[in-house]
């Protein structure tokens, strides 16, 4: 989806108030996975990368840690997932357009009454082994038993018979065997409908408000609990232990110590220590320290690490520590990977950009769009610099940073002239006209990949037989160039060129307006005290 329409969609599920809404067929896409005793945690967060599904889960209830060996070719994701967590009590449901993982309570006592079962069958065979070990030392050694003495018979003979009710084991008791095994820490909390706190520990909930959940909360100052499940509201400040779903709303500031699946809104700050889904919206500064889905809105700045796909709005500065969505800052973005957008009005800086850049001063790695603004310095751009003549200047160099779709040209450029040496002025004048410029670019691929047609516009300032003109002396260049490759990291090029020159440049000897470089001129007009000259030009040279 285009960046600019998430934004839109998030923003008009705040407005309808997060009504539930389930994305449709994430658990149908199509995954391959193939690991070896891999971690659970790192097997979701490679999903996460390749195929852009998220996943929302806590890592105090979720076995993430537990090693899995899959192997998998272009199967259904809710394949994969039942057979990761077929041995556990994890569950799954999309909805919102990620994958939730939970616990399942009558799973996780199906779970326990198998691992019961097992231990009353190893302990059974226990029994049965030790049983058939007595029986074979008393047949090898019979008389090593104790025995029964019945009366004697006619012959005058005892008859003995080996007392085998001693070797009978009674099976243990199912309520003993309940006993021995060792329970299953008890996850959950206790949940309550609503809640009235002062400060910490100083409400209806007693000393035990971060033991418990709350379906509606209210904290006068500073309130600090163990869940919500619905709302929260503070006058001051907000504080939860565990997870929130739902809302959190404070005078000032909201932290959460576990994840948070809704909104946090706040005059000052927001902080979200576990994973994040939602919107987070503060007068100065929201924090996500874990992966990050849907909006951050800061007065100043927002961070979100690891991976995200947020979207993330500041006056001052955004920091994704690693992968984000769009950016938009009044001066500074920074990221690991972008999927989207970087908008800033002084600097965006990221190692990978699937989008495009729009700032002053724009730095990538990579960038699969384009990067629009005074400089771009992308490291795998484009990125050439150039040895050229043409008709006005006869040295010219330039740098191109950026990408093919759009580069920033930076130019010197200049020429000597002869001077008369007659006249009182000439010991005070330079046989030097040099520029310095800057400008835009496109590059166009024709033909053979190594072929390219540039389309460029250049705005040079003249500094004519002086070291610096100060009055306007500006040449507007239009270039065509055709660029071929002749080497691995070589190339000539050469085109037309449209050339218009503004001046207010006075020369004082001869009392003429208007500046002289160029060669001809087939337009040259003054109106007041601007002269216009336009002419037709061709440059050529080297690049690399």
């Amino acid at each position: 989806m285009n960046p600019f329409n998430r934004l839109l969609v998030v923003f008009g599920c705040l407005v309808l108030g997060f009504l539930p809404g389930q994305a449709q067929g994430v658990l149908d896409r199509s995954v391959s996975v193939q690991c070896i005793d891999r971690p659970i945690a790192s097997v979701l967060s490679d999903i996460e990368s390749r195929y852009q599904i998220f996943f929302t889960y806590s890592k105090n209830y979720i076995p993430v840690d537990k090693t899995v060996s899959l192997q998998y070719r272009q199967s259904p994701l809710r394949e994969v997932l039942s057979h990761m967590f077929a041995t556990t009590a994890v569950v799954f449901v999309e909805t919102r357009g990620k994958v939730i993982l939970k616990i399942d309570p009558e799973k996780e006592e199906e779970l326990r009454q198998i691992s019961l079962y097992e231990e009353v069958r190893k302990r059974q065979e226990a029994l049965i082994s030790a049983r058939k070990k007595e029986k074979e030392r008393l047949r090898l050694n019979p008389m090593a038993h104790q025995t029964k003495n019945y009366p004697e018979s006619t012959g005058g003979q005892v008859s003995r018979e080996i007392d085998w009710e001693k070797y009978q084991f009674p099976p243990l008791p199912q309520d003993t065997l309940e006993e021995d095994l060792e329970p299953l820490p008890d996850m959950g909390m206790e949940t309550k409908i609503a809640q009235v706190s002062v400060f910490p520990f100083l409400g209806s909930n007693g000393v035990s408000s971060n033991e418990v959940v709350n379906r509606f909360s209210f904290n006068i100052f500073w309130g600090m609990n163990g869940g919500v499940d619905g709302l929260e509201a503070g006058l001051f400040f907000n504080s939860i232990k565990n997870n929130v779903v739902g809302a959190q709303l404070a005078g000032m500031g909201n932290t959460i110590g576990g994840d948070l699946e809704g909104t946090q809104v706040a005059g000052l700050f927001n902080v979200v220590m576990g994973e994040a889904a939602g919107f987070q919206g503060a007068g100065l500064f929201n924090i996500s320290p874990r992966s990050f889905s849907g909006v951050q809105v800061g007065g100043v700045f927002n961070i979100a690490n690891s991976s995200s796909s947020a979207i993330q709005v500041a006056g001052l500065m955004n920091a994704g520590m690693g992968r984000t969505g769009t950016q938009v800052a009044g001066l500074f973005n920074f990221a690991e990977e972008v999927q989207g957008f970087q908008i800033g009005g002084l600097l965006n800086v990221a190692k990978k950009v699937k989008g495009s850049q729009i700032g002053l001063i724009n730095v990538a790695d990579s960038l699969s769009g384009v990067s629009i603004g005074l400089l771009n310095f992308i490291k795998d751009g484009y990125n050439r610099a150039e040895f050229s003549v043409n008709e006005t200047f006869f040295g010219n160099f330039s740098m191109r940073i950026g990408v093919q779709r759009f580069y920033n040209i930076l130019y010197i450029g200049g020429r000597f002239d002869n001077v008369s040496e007659s006249g009182a002025t000439a010991s005070r004048q330079l046989n030097l006209s040099w520029g310095l410029g800057y400008g835009i670019g496109t590059g166009i691929t024709i033909g053979s990949r190594n072929n390219m047609l540039n389309l460029e516009t250049i705005l040079i300032h003249v500094n004519e037989q002086e070291f610096w003109t100060r009055s306007l002396n500006l040449w507007n260049q239009y270039r065509i160039g055709f660029d071929f490759q002749t080497g691995a990291k070589t190339s000539i090029f050469f085109g037309p060129s449209m050339n218009i020159l503004f001046s207010n440049k006075i020369d004082s000897d001869y009392n003429i307006l208007g500046s002289n470089i160029m060669p001809y001129t087939f337009y040259d007009k003054t109106k007041g005290r601007t002269n216009v000259k336009m002419w037709v030009g061709f440059g050529a040279g080297v690049r690399f």
